[in-house]
């Protein structure tokens, strides 16, 4: 291993591993924030029901809101780890690696390259980003249905 392409190699390896652990991590934190979006919005609904406050609503809203931006950050950020995982991925299963192997050159692939990471993205990339987290299935779904819990029970409870 005293090469610069087998140092490079097991670079890829290490930072491979350390993707899928920190795309696992993210996983265990998304599941949390839905977790406690639900808890939170749990407990001001059950404090605007006994307490015969409906201007709160609004606090609850703005809670689900805030989980739901929590949650998109961090989705968006895991999507760039899934993101650089899947790039090496395709590099392994292509033939472009054979090449690799045999002349013992990456070429223009670099191990690691993190400034594809989250930390080198313009702001108006990150918000997009975060946004497009936002509005996929898995991570609108839940707070969808805590709005439209929120405001089924404002008009239930007037």
């Amino acid at each position: 291993m005293s090469d610069l392409f087998s140092y490079r190699l097991e670079l890829l390896k290490q930072e491979m591993e350390m993707l899928q652990n920190s795309i696992r991590g993210y996983d265990s934190i998304l599941f949390t924030i839905k977790g406690w979006a639900i808890t939170v919005f749990s407990g001001i609904i059950l404090f605007i029901v006994d307490k015969q406050k409906p201007l709160l609503y609004l606090f609850c809203i703005a809670s689900v809101f805030a989980f739901w931006l929590v949650d998109a950050f961090y989705k968006s950020t895991q999507n760039l780890l899934i993101h650089r995982y899947r790039k090496i991925e395709e590099l392994l299963q292509s033939p472009t690696f054979e090449q690799v192997i045999k002349n013992r050159d990456f070429g223009d692939f670099r191990v690691p390259y993190f400034q594809e990471g989250w930390f080198y993205t313009k702001k108006r990339e990150r918000f997009r980003l975060i946004l497009k987290a936002a509005l996929r299935g898995h991570t609108y779904v839940l707070y969808v249905f805590l709005l439209t819990l929120a405001a089924t029970m404002l008009l239930l409870f007037r």
